[in-house]
């Protein structure tokens, strides 16, 4: 930011941080700025004291502030010069905190904003139905397949699959993508759930794709709020005689 054409900078010894002075395209705010600079002055005042008092004690041990000491006082130099070097130390410490803590505060809200978590879902923490099938044009060429049915005669069978430890942060809306192949009536759902709750989060119809081997994608499920933390994502299904679909892989994303 410039004000009347100059920069505007705090500085102590040499090293620069721009203050923001919260003029915009010409616009002088004056309540924006005494506010952003009385903030910024409060993280400066403190380490920049410490500091200067740092030089002053170094000063006075080398007797390059003579009149301070007395001869008789020149063995107390040492504890002077070590006490100095503290304040100087602990200046430095203060002006570094509070950077890194921003910085970090900084990463963690763009880690938020782009928060994505996908998963292949041929590879379930435990399941009651479906198997793990080749498919060749699915990703990966394996799915949790014809989840819904059973193995000998592809008769409808209720069950659920379930994925554990997706971390998760605390959202208001947190939305769900499917990617499947189905062949098969869109006549029964896909019931999703989180963790141990006993409602259901949403029940989703998937579209018949009359071939096992054409995968499409359900997106922007809306799930609902969830807090932080490390959660299981459940599907069930009461079943669909060949299958309610062949499962190839979801993403959680906000």
């Amino acid at each position: 930011m410039t004000l009347c054409g100059w920069p505007v900078y705090k500085s102590i010894f040499g090293g620069l941080n721009k203050i923001d002075l919260g003029v915009d395209e010409g616009k002088f705010d004056k309540g924006a700025v005494m506010g952003d600079l009385f903030s910024d002055l409060k993280d400066f005042t403190a380490p920049s004291l410490f500091i200067f008092f740092g030089f002053i004690l170094v000063l006075v041990s080398l007797g390059l502030i003579p009149s301070v000491l007395k001869e008789s006082q020149k063995v107390n130099r040492k504890l002077i010069a070590v006490l100095g070097s503290f304040f100087i130390l602990f200046g430095v410490l203060l002006f570094a905190i509070p950077s890194q803590t921003k910085n970090t505060q900084h990463e963690t809200q763009n880690q938020n904003l782009a928060w994505k978590n996908s998963r292949e879902c041929e590879f379930p923490d435990n399941h009651t139905v479906g198997q793990t099938i080749y498919r060749k044009n699915a990703s990966g060429e394996k799915v949790h397949g014809q989840f819904g049915c059973g193995t000998k005669e592809f008769e409808a069978k209720a069950g659920y699959v379930e994925y554990r430890n997706i971390r998760i942060p605390e959202l208001n809306n947190l939305f769900l993508r499917v990617h499947y192949s189905k062949h098969s009536e869109s006549s029964v759902p896909i019931e999703i759930f989180f963790d141990k709750e006993k409602e259901q989060r949403i029940a989703i119809y998937l579209e018949n794709q009359s071939d096992w081997n054409k995968f499409a994608v359900k997106d922007s499920i809306n799930l609902g709020g969830i807090k932080s933390g490390s959660h299981t994502l459940i599907f069930k299904t009461k079943g669909q005689e060949y299958g309610v679909a062949d499962l190839d892989k979801f993403e959680l994303f906000k």
